[in-house]
């Protein structure tokens, strides 16, 4: 088991390797039952990479036939929190023996599947086209966040999650997508029960959105909250001053609109240019 931030470890997996394992873990440790994010808002990292079968003769559950390559292959790899990491290197090999920690993967990788395929198929219900995502490096947006061309891991594992943001902000329908782009230019950052996200009053964002009518703008907060992109303290969206928040909650404590909403800010940037014209391109 190894600090996944470690030099040596980081070359001999590769790149394709990492996005896939973090894409796996839903940026959550893999231990049953542990939802300790690996990456928290200010970017403090709580990650470990674990080898089900131990790259060393003295590693945990070594097998002496498995090639460098294998032993850094996807199905022998999981994503751990710092107390479970210790847990699964220092209790007897009896205690977490090979069949049981690939059950510990499978049945992680399952639930996040699940969830995903569960979100998307929501978002799909009201798509008009997906977004090709194969092209965008971020790079602009990564800067912005203080990531050095160093910081290789740090660097891929933002970039899979944007990913999966734009994905899933692009299937929105275009109605919609214009209401979350008046609430990330006219909300505020805020943080509630530890958690940040963009608010705003709901007859504000009413106002704002005209000449939309208040039952479409209500109708498209509705599938925003189908999605899980945004709440309210009334979840009939009542305009009589209730406070609606907007985040993703598909990451744990993971949520980008806070961010985006202070590089718009930052750099003088419109957010209908991502937000309504899906040009996610601009922040390569």
């Amino acid at each position: 088991m190894t600090d996944a931030t470690n030099t040596g470890v980081r070359k001999a997996i590769s790149d394709p390797v990492w996005k896939e394992l973090f894409s796996r873990s839903g940026n959550m440790c893999f231990m049953d039952e542990c939802s300790s994010p690996l990456f928290d808002l200010n970017g403090l990292k709580d990650v470990f990479v674990a080898h089900i079968k131990g790259v060393g003769k003295t590693g945990p559950r070594h097998d002496s036939l498995l090639t460098q390559q294998e032993l850094n292959s996807i199905d022998n790899l999981l994503l751990l929190c710092n107390r479970h990491h210790n847990q699964i290197d220092k209790m007897p090999v009896t205690e977490f023996t090979v069949e049981r920690v690939q059950q510990i993967k499978k049945t992680h990788e399952d639930l996040v599947r699940s969830f995903s395929e569960e979100l998307q198929n929501h978002v799909f219900d009201h798509s008009e086209e997906p977004v090709d995502t194969s092209s965008f490096t971020f790079n602009k947006w990564l800067s912005f966040l203080g990531f050095k061309p160093t910081d290789e891991m740090e660097r891929a594992l933002e970039s899979e999650s944007m990913r999966l943001i734009v994905r899933q902000v692009g299937r929105l329908p275009a109605d919609t997508r214009k209401v979350l782009t008046v609430i990330l230019r006219h909300g505020t950052v805020g943080k509630n029960f530890g958690e940040n996200h963009v608010s705003i009053r709901i007859q504000r964002l009413i106002d704002l959105a005209r000449p939309t009518p208040e039952g479409t703008v209500l109708s498209q907060l509705a599938t925003l909250q189908e999605v899980r992109l945004c709440d309210s303290d009334d979840p009939d969206f009542l305009p009589d001053g209730t406070t609606l928040q907007v985040s993703t909650r598909t990451q744990g404590d993971w949520d980008p609109f806070t961010r985006l909403k202070e590089f718009c800010r930052a750099e003088h940037f419109d957010p209908s240019e991502l937000l309504e014209k899906n040009r996610w391109d601009l922040l390569n």
